[in-house]
């Protein structure tokens, strides 16, 4: 690939932008400049040569003479610019070629403000199961004891990390399917559940939407594209309507599709953007994508 808790990971990226700045600007700060320099002047050259070789085609076509179509001073230009342009492709490959992404796991993440989840569907047993003892459930452990092997135990878990400091929950629900409801249509009852989990918390969840859909539709979580657009989306509208900072949001890529984890994986590598995951373990696990400038001695 900035609230009451920003962790480690801003002040890092912070850390590695300042290296990075300060080896740019000493080392290569006088090469810079007259890089900088040599190109006004190349491009003044060359665009000067232009305009002569237009003056001499427009003399040409109203009949007079050309004594010189190639002088040297023209064809100096030219390579001069053309050198320039391939140096500085050069340049570019070099300085892409230098740069690495890093993914830093953080086992011990600090708590967010904001979550966006893919919400699974339950199988119908589950479901009619899950919906008859709902009203039974009083806090986070009868629900782990008494149905912890539910697919919604990771969002459940996630949301527990987070609850201290937790203001809104996003959920990006599925679609029904001709022979499997989707979670767009169980989405109160996920709701019911984390109320009866978390009964303190004063967090609200809504469902993510955009201008192509309703919010009770679901999305096809096979739609990769649709699923960016969508976590996207809502990332944006937090930070913009909510005023939540980005490093205090995180995109969970644990619950959906495969494609949904690839989907949020990919929206969380902007700057300022992480994801996280729960483990097998239920342990939350955060990760926070960095470019950062190789040394000399990096391989």
């Amino acid at each position: 690939m900035s609230g009451p808790s920003r962790g480690a990971a801003p002040g890092l990226k912070k850390e590695r932008a300042r290296r990075v700045l300060e080896h740019l600007l000493m080392g290569s700060r006088l090469e810079s400049m007259l890089m900088v320099l040599a190109v006004l002047v190349g491009l003044g050259w060359f665009t000067d040569s232009l305009f002569e070789w237009l003056t001499d085609i427009g003399t040409w076509l109203e009949g007079g003479t050309v004594e010189h179509w190639i002088p040297l001073h023209r064809v100096l230009a030219v390579g001069f610019f053309a050198a320039l342009l391939i140096r500085l492709r050069a340049l570019a490959e070099a300085t892409r070629e230098r740069f690495r992404p890093r993914i830093e796991t953080m086992v011990a993440p600090p708590r967010a403000r904001a979550l966006i989840l893919y919400l699974s569907a339950l199988y119908e047993e589950q479901f009619d199961e899950l919906a008859g003892a709902i009203d039974s459930l009083d806090g986070l452990d009868a629900f782990r004891a008494r149905h912890g092997g539910l697919n919604w135990r990771m969002p459940i878990e996630a949301i527990a990390h987070h609850r201290a400091h937790l203001s809104r929950i996003v959920l990006v629900c599925s679609g029904d399917e001709p022979r499997r409801p989707g979670s767009a249509s169980q989405r109160l009852l996920f709701e019911q559940l984390v109320k009866r989990c978390f009964p303190d918390c004063e967090f609200t969840i809504e469902v993510a939407e955009d201008d192509h859909r309703g919010a009770d539709r679901g999305i096809d979580f096979n739609d990769i594209d649709a699923v960016v657009r969508l976590t996207d989306t809502a990332f944006e509208r937090l930070v913009e309507k909510a005023r939540i900072a980005p490093a205090d949001i995180l995109i969970d890529i644990t619950g959906g599709s495969k494609l949904c984890s690839v989907a949020g994986s990919v929206v969380a590598l902007a700057e300022g953007r992480r994801m996280q995951y729960v483990t097998g373990q239920y342990q939350v696990r955060v990760q926070d994508v960095s470019y950062v400038l190789l040394d000399d001695g990096d391989h």
